[in-house]
């Protein structure tokens, strides 16, 4: 898989560079890394951990699905609970490359999880395009949905085509 990392500091940016995990690779300045973000969509984000990062890092992955790392110089528990709490990953500077693959795991993980979510909302649509079709059969034919529902299935089996596709010419046909 080709990854994708925004680094917010020179620094951090070398480091990750190192370890030729990434394909493309790119640095913004602390002040623009929601508007790089947004416009790069990378998958991973790091960044130098500050109490400003840490809004910023919740920020982030509310309006995206990419895995956030910030490095820490010392790490105190409550900064720890906080990154915890919310899904962020924390690392001492000096164990940079353990947080990169913990976070190529969680990108991994993500990714997963939205492609199910695809499959759900295109299976969603389909069952919403066909339930119309079967009212449309129902209001304009007068059948009964036992009914509609056997015609579509048929129809689509007999014409090798998807129900969703039969359902859309009947929605076309009545409602027009």
């Amino acid at each position: 898989m080709n990854y994708k990392l925004l680094a917010e500091k020179n620094w951090l940016y070398d480091q990750a560079a190192e370890y030729n995990l990434f394909t493309e690779l790119r640095c913004a300045r602390p002040e623009h890394i929601v508007r790089e973000a947004v416009q790069y969509q990378p998958q991973i984000i790091l960044m130098e951990f500050t109490a400003e990062n840490l809004q910023t890092a919740q920020e982030l992955i509310k309006i995206m699905p990419a895995a956030v790392i910030l490095a820490a110089e010392k790490i105190k528990k409550t900064e720890a609970e906080a990154c915890a709490q919310n899904g962020i990953i924390l690392v001492p500077a000096g164990s940079l490359k353990l947080g990169l693959y913990s976070a190529i795991a969680m990108v991994k993980r993500l990714s997963g999880y939205e492609m199910k979510t695809v499959h759900l909302e295109e299976k969603l649509d389909e069952i919403r395009v066909i339930d119309r079709a079967k009212l449309v059969l129902i209001s304009r034919l007068s059948m009964t949905e036992d009914d509609a529902h056997r015609y579509i299935e048929k129809t689509a089996m007999d014409s090798c085509r998807k129900r969703k596709e039969v359902a859309e010419s009947i929605i076309r046909t009545y409602e027009n």
